[in-house]
């Protein structure tokens, strides 16, 4: 598990036209408490970092440990780097997810060194999305109104994660993690997408869906929706709606049930 309980930013000098701070030996102020450590993990193979003071330490799978002390930094709005004499660590702070457990983190680490090049994630682990754990019922399906889903909030509503009427109102069911499963308004389906904190929607290959026979409409709705939500790559949350969004701007409009 990372530990990013701390930022690596460093102050750019205000007394000169560089936009680096440099210094040899470097000690980084974000890690000069001897208590601070930054992390930063990635995988094929599998490598670890640790920063602390100005040690870094490298861990890769069937190597030995490198230890190496810090002989130059450099940051700037967009990037942070960290030199040793044969190593070299850049910190870029854009969301980078990791590819074995899926936890995102706040920043993307890359590390060079003579053996090769590995990707990773450090930092903070990323926020969880604010609609996590909630439930939503479909109420536009690219601007036609489903009726059923713009019905006021029932005792239903309050006690169940199940549409008004499941068998017509396609609903999205979002777990703790940002998994999502619900109905198409015909069959019910689970995994197979996940809802990301920075507003990305993320589809996997798995997924499951019964197989149950429903009249013409209903099917048909459970059609559109059913495209809709494969192709969607976006959402925007506010109050009590959920806006899901493809690429070419069709959407998915939905109401919150619980």
């Amino acid at each position: 598990m990372l530990m990013g309980g701390l930022s690596l930013s460093l102050p750019l000098l205000t007394g000169g036209c560089s936009l680096f701070h440099k210094s040899s030996p470097a000690v980084p102020q974000s890690v000069q408490n001897s208590d601070d450590v930054y992390q930063a993990a990635g995988s094929s193979p599998d490598w670890h970092l640790t920063l602390s003071g100005n040690t870094l330490t490298f861990n890769r799978q069937g190597a030995p440990t490198q230890i190496k002390t810090l002989t130059e930094d450099e940051s700037d709005a967009a990037h942070r780097t960290y030199l040793t004499k044969k190593m070299k660590v850049d910190v870029t702070p854009q969301t980078c997810t990791n590819s074995t457990t899926g936890q995102t983190y706040s920043e993307t680490v890359t590390v060079k060194t003579p053996q090769g090049t590995y990707h990773g994630c450090g930092g903070d682990p990323a926020r969880a999305a604010i609609i996590n754990g909630t439930s939503w019922v479909v109420t536009a399906l690219n601007g036609t109104p489903v009726t059923a889903g713009n019905d006021r909030p029932s005792l239903t509503d309050a006690t169940t994660d199940m549409a008004p009427d499941v068998q017509q109102t396609p609903t999205l069911n979002i777990n703790a993690t940002g998994d999502v499963s619900g109905s198409d308004g015909c069959n019910r389906y689970s995994g197979g997408m996940t809802v990301r904190p920075e507003g990305r929607i993320i589809h996997q290959q798995s997924g499951m869906n019964t197989l149950m026979a429903c009249s013409g409409a209903i099917m048909q709705r459970a059609d559109i929706f059913n495209g809709l939500l494969r192709a969607a790559t976006s959402w925007q949350a506010s109050g009590s709606t959920l806006t899901l969004k493809t690429d070419d701007d069709r959407t998915i409009q939905l109401r919150q049930i619980l």
